[in-house]
């Protein structure tokens, strides 16, 4: 029978009591007052199994189970008065299944595969000694800081929805000033996924005029898989030219693919691209590391015969749960050569707040054009 072991995860509200009565093999952390805080099973230090918590005063929180550090099966919540406030079914961490009906039952797709790792009933709670270790810590230690990254694949969050803005020169075109905004949002129903992304680069010119880029849409699935440290994310999907298809939106969006070279098929005059795509990307200890690589194959172009352009970048981040501090590098190559080129780096940062995650970025082209990105997001 494997044993529970709590992870202590005291920090904010002051110091853990004194060491409770023992049974073996079994920890726990405690409030200052003696009543329980946080239960989790452990296995090579990381929650595998039932995990509870508690409120102050000792009603029962939380219960659910855990797989590799991830929420993974069903869970219960209870307000702190001990009545049912509402249950979910959760897989590799993303929630998807919730209900406010406690005598609901999950579709039976969700429940498949997941009821010997959920929780049927909920004991009472078991006596147990103190691990002297916060929340956050164990927070950082075990998962690092997460993947948000300015210009990489943006596929690799398991649920979210956000919007950038990229403002920079265009020197490399001669003149003009160039103002980019994408809007997007990733989402998974278990290993799958969907991603949806909208685009529009403004070039302002030297006589007050304004030059309107391709509007371009993504609309893709994605494929998701841990790999080891690391977990595998998987794009196929469809790029098609939604407004301003013409030879003026080119010569704007291309201003805008070298603030976000991983698009910068949108600057290339074809109505449609198939885009292919795979990134790796593991975070641990304080540290985030992603690398994409892709191609999106061009449809009825302007070449006669074979014409893609091909992708590869890494992206590096130092941080915690809180935040973090990127450093990118993109590649972008046509593979027919009728156009240059793309490379350009970027340093930045994000926030990640209760409700929001903030970013901003400085990118800087191989060809010299300097942009700032700002971002903002939400966890769905």
């Amino acid at each position: 029978m494997r044993a529970l072991v709590a992870v202590a995860l005291f920090g904010l509200v002051g110091c853990v009591s004194d060491t409770t009565a023992m049974r073996a093999g079994v920890d726990r952390v405690a409030y200052p007052n003696g009543k329980e805080r946080f239960e989790f099973e452990l296995r090579d230090g990381v929650p595998n199994g039932r995990g509870r918590t508690w409120h102050a005063n000792g009603k029962l929180a939380t219960d659910g189970s855990y797989r590799d550090g991830a929420r993974h099966g069903r869970f219960w919540f209870y307000n702190d008065d001990g009545s049912f406030a509402g249950q979910a079914i959760y897989f590799e961490n993303a929630e998807v299944w919730h209900s406010a009906d406690e005598h609901a039952r999950p579709p039976e797709e969700w429940t498949k595969g997941l009821e010997a790792s959920s929780i049927a009933s909920h004991e009472a709670p078991s006596e147990a000694t103190i691990v002297r270790e916060s929340e956050q810590a164990m927070d950082e230690r075990r998962f690092g800081p997460p993947a948000l990254f300015a210009t990489l694949d943006r596929t690799t969050p398991v649920a979210s929805a956000g919007a950038q803005v990229g403002v920079g020169n265009a020197n490399d075109l001669g003149f003009g000033a160039a103002t980019r905004l994408d809007v997007f949002s990733n989402y998974r129903f278990g290993a799958y996924g969907v991603f949806a992304q909208l685009t529009e680069t403004q070039l302002a010119l030297a006589n007050d005029m304004t030059l309107a880029g391709r509007r371009e849409g993504i609309l893709a699935g994605t494929y998701h898989r841990a790999l080891g440290v690391a977990t595998l994310s998987a794009t196929g999907g469809l790029i098609a030219a939604v407004g301003n298809a013409n030879v003026p939106g080119s010569v704007a969006s291309f201003a805008g693919a070298e603030q976000r070279t991983s698009d910068a098929a949108f600057a290339i005059p074809a109505p449609f691209a198939i885009r292919t795509a795979a990134s790796l990307s593991s975070s641990n200890r304080g540290y985030v590391v992603q690398a994409d690589a892709g191609i999106d194959w061009l449809i009825a172009g302007d070449a006669e015969s074979f014409d893609a352009l091909a992708r590869a970048n890494i992206g590096v981040g130092v941080g915690s749960r809180r935040g973090v501090l990127t450093a990118e590098l993109d590649n972008s190559v046509h593979l027919s050569g009728s156009y240059e080129h793309i490379h350009t780096f970027a340093l930045g940062g994000t926030l990640v707040l209760p409700f929001v995650w903030l970013g901003a970025s400085l990118g800087i082209s191989f060809s010299g054009t300097t942009s700032l990105l700002a971002s903002v997001g939400h966890a769905l």
